[in-house]
């Protein structure tokens, strides 16, 4: 129930905010590739400076920067949609991609319940189809919405 209604919220401020998504969207697989390719070695360099933190935590923490702190900061820059029914694909795309992208970040976090638990694991197992989803409305947002202050 957690994650529900964490991904309601979510989806809910991001439609009343009505930012444009594209670019941001494009900064969450950005920053899943990073976490990727440096979080063990980030995370070990923290580790040694705090050591009093559990290894997953500074993971986690590491994990959720990069993917979700860095992209919400670069939707909330960015300009309004023109059109309502670009604002709820838009927000719709945006957390079905922030909430796929840092499941594995979330779980190491939180203790979920049943439910929270069988959607994210109903979201990582369609994950490729969020991702493609999520970036094909980030093209769209990004090549052929207009620009809208």
């Amino acid at each position: 129930m957690l994650i529900l209604a964490v991904a309601i919220i979510l989806a809910l401020a991001l439609f009343v905010s009505g930012k444009r998504a594209g670019a941001a969207v494009l900064a969450i697989v950005a920053g899943a590739l990073v976490d990727q390719l440096i979080n063990t070695s980030a995370t070990n360099f923290i580790a040694n400076i705090i050591t009093v933190a559990p290894i997953d935590i500074i993971s986690a923490i590491i994990s959720l920067l990069f993917i979700a702190v860095t992209p919400m900061i670069l939707y909330f820059r960015s300009d309004k949609l023109p059109t309502r029914t670009a604002k709820i694909i838009q927000s719709i795309t945006f957390t079905a991609a922030l909430i796929t992208l840092t499941s594995g970040a979330l779980r190491l976090i939180f203790i979920f319940d049943p439910l929270s638990s069988s959607i994210l694991s109903f979201t990582s197992d369609i994950s490729h189809l969020i991702i493609l989803a999520s970036l094909a409305v980030a093209y769209w947002d990004i090549l052929f919405l207009r620009h809208h202050n």
